[in-house]
């Protein structure tokens, strides 16, 4: 596992030493977007804020494998990541791991340079790190269903943004709850990265979160996880039977 670890992480540092303009650009623009939000908010780290940093991290949890995996499909070089020796879905793990420690890094270092521009204190708190990871669970399981259409189906990859707005919407990280329809904040209950932010908007706030909120955080990710997971290796297995369609 830390071997491959490694490989992967050697491989995406690579990339970023290889095309750092565009990460340099995608820098700024996260920069930009946070600096926008700051200035509306009226330089507050508020409920907002803090719905639209989990957001954007999970979002390219959901989106990084799946395209990856479609931009891989498109080379020709899948097949030979397939029968490595180690199980795929762990690869999609590692891979995962990667990407959102790098994504992670981004969003702390733009925002330590907008709270010295702007003068803002950011808040930390250990839970915070805690209900972050226990959200990223429950949303892997949304990674591991899309990249297991797009074993079968190539482009499922593509529908990626569909998945994270859905999420945002839902979620209520940029509309409250009070402006949603009844309906929608009852689906939005449902998702773990709904709860994940209430219990980081709880904590920014200095209140107390009762152990039952950590406990149906943990086990609404377990679920999607379980769920995710079951669908990947039906879809898998499916698409190994009867061959991978690399039609564009």
């Amino acid at each position: 596992m830390m071997k491959l670890f490694n490989a992967e992480l050697r491989k995406y540092l690579h990339e970023v030493g290889t095309y750092y303009p565009d990460h340099i650009v995608s820098t700024l623009v996260t920069a930009i977007m946070f600096y926008m939000f700051l200035v509306i908010q009226h330089r507050q780290i508020d409920q907002t804020y803090v719905g639209f940093v989990y957001w954007y991290l999970l979002s390219s949890v959901i989106s990084e494998a799946a395209v990856s995996v479609s931009s891989e499909k498109q080379m020709g070089i899948l097949d030979q990541l397939i029968i490595r020796p180690f199980p795929f879905e762990q690869l999609i793990v590692v891979r995962t791991i990667v990407w959102l420690s790098v994504n992670l890094l981004k969003v702390l270092l733009v925002s330590l340079v907008l709270s010295i521009l702007l003068e803002i204190q950011i808040p930390f708190n250990e839970w915070y790190v805690i209900t972050f990871l226990l959200t990223t669970i429950g949303v892997f399981g949304f990674t591991l269903l899309l990249v297991a259409l797009t074993l079968k189906y190539t482009k499922t990859a593509s529908f990626d943004s569909v998945i994270s707005y859905t999420l945002l919407f839902f979620t209520g990280a940029v509309l409250p709850h009070e402006m949603m329809p009844k309906w929608a904040v009852m689906i939005g209950r449902c998702l773990p990265i709904s709860i994940g932010i209430e219990i980081t908007q709880n904590l920014m706030k200095h209140e107390k979160v009762p152990l039952n909120q950590y406990l149906i955080l943990f086990f609404q990710s377990i679920i999607f996880l379980a769920l995710g997971y079951a669908l990947f290796k039906m879809i898998y297995l499916s698409s190994k039977r009867s061959g991978i369609d690399r039609s564009y």
